[in-house]
């Protein structure tokens, strides 16, 4: 009680400390290299620390507990690097392609600097995907305080780095807030949520252009779908055994009601169309439920829109 009394002391006389931290990273070789500190201080504000003597003892111990695991430490580039805290995902930009060339889209970002000012971002879609990949390597908090317990979990935490095309050696540091930093709790659900929109943004603004246009998302996402099983099978197949002939069978069905569905509103003038268009027009529509997705495999999907941006922007 004492020792703890005495930490919450330190930690009030000491503001500017990070108090909780939700990635510990190195950069730098040899004589050179040296750990990284992200997380908050304790009016919230998102900051990285250069030196464990910016950690409050609470954070020490979390870093000293993690070092204990023999886990590798995350490995970055970049030394020059600015903190800002996300808090929500704003409209797609699409930039006109010129020829052949296809021109790479933004996604607006609402987020908060060190200061705790709210400013909004523009990202390019390949760096944030390339982002993405990378986050899978997380780090994992832990109080000592708990180890007196019969068995506890570590929490994830992560955090994206976006690396700067314009400036070499530098790089953004993307911190997504847990519901509370003081205490012991994940930001898996904030960071999750930035997965979800972002991809949903780059699927949707896919979806609106012409087909020779598209970066095709669309494509690899149906087929990303179909490899899961989740966009067909749905919610039957925890009641029904679906093997490849039922499978079938549901999807003949289900594009026979499409069809049923595009001739009335052909009927009813909401649409225009020759039966002959019907194979395009069936192959054009979005069939992809980003909702149904856990976490792991939202970050699968991720990949796989990062290899189809790389190939469509030739930049690997």
């Amino acid at each position: 009680m004492v020792e703890k009394e005495k930490s919450q002391s330190l930690e009030s006389e000491r503001p500017e400390w990070l108090v909780r931290l939700c990635l510990v990273a190195k950069t730098g070789r040899g004589r050179y290299a040296k750990e990284l500190y992200f997380g908050w201080t304790k009016e919230g504000s998102p900051r990285v620390g250069y030196s464990s003597a910016e950690l409050s003892p609470r954070a020490r111990e979390s870093v000293e507990i993690f070092h204990r695991t023999g886990l590798d430490i995350r490995d970055i580039q970049s030394t020059d690097l600015t903190c800002v805290e996300y808090s929500f995902t704003g409209a797609a930009i699409d930039f006109g392609d010129v020829g052949s060339k296809k021109a790479e889209d933004l996604i607006n970002y609402g987020i908060k600097d060190e200061k705790g000012e709210a400013k909004t971002i523009p990202l390019g879609e390949l760096d944030v995907l390339n982002a993405l990949v990378d986050s899978t390597y997380l780090w994992q908090s832990l109080e000592k305080g708990v180890i007196s317990e019969v068995a506890v979990s570590a929490k994830p935490m992560y955090t994206l780095i976006v690396p700067s095309r314009e400036e070499q050696n530098s790089a953004l540091a993307v911190l997504f807030k847990p519901p509370n930093i003081l205490a012991e709790e994940s930001n898996q659900a904030s960071f999750k949520s930035f997965v979800r929109e972002t991809l949903g943004r780059l699927l949707v603004l896919d979806e609106s252009q012409a087909a020779g246009s598209r970066k095709g998302y669309l494509e690899a996402v149906s087929t990303f779908s179909r490899k899961k099983g989740r966009d067909k099978r749905g919610i039957l197949s925890l009641f029904v055994n679906i093997d490849d002939e039922m499978q079938e069978g549901l999807d003949k069905a289900k594009k026979n009601v499409l069809i049923g569905s595009l001739k009335v509103a052909r009927k009813v003038g909401l649409m225009r169309f020759e039966d002959e268009e019907l194979p395009e027009i069936l192959e054009s529509l979005p069939d992809y439920d980003l909702d149904a997705l856990d976490l792991k495999q939202l970050q699968e999907l991720a990949s796989v829109m990062r290899d189809v941006a790389q190939k469509s922007l030739g930049r690997y």
